[in-house]
């Protein structure tokens, strides 16, 4: 068993938190992780296809909802 620490993929683990708070930020870091988990083998990857599909959702129902409230669009 190896003592080497596994380097960890921030961007994606903070993608996926950064959605509840500033969605095209987790969006953003989520593409990020997910370009950095192809250089660490896989690593975290589907942390980062997570955050992706997560961000897109709440991004696409804000906007939604600015649509709806408002005569912008």
């Amino acid at each position: 068993m190896s003592n080497q620490k596994q380097p960890n993929n921030t961007a994606a683990l903070l993608g996926v938190c950064f959605a509840f708070i500033l969605s095209p930020l987790g969006l953003v870091l989520s593409i990020v992780g997910l370009i950095q988990s192809k250089k660490m083998n896989g690593r975290r990857r589907t942390m980062a296809a997570v955050g992706i599909a997560l961000n897109a959702v709440i991004l696409i129902y804000g906007i939604a909802q600015i649509r709806m409230r408002t005569d912008l669009f």
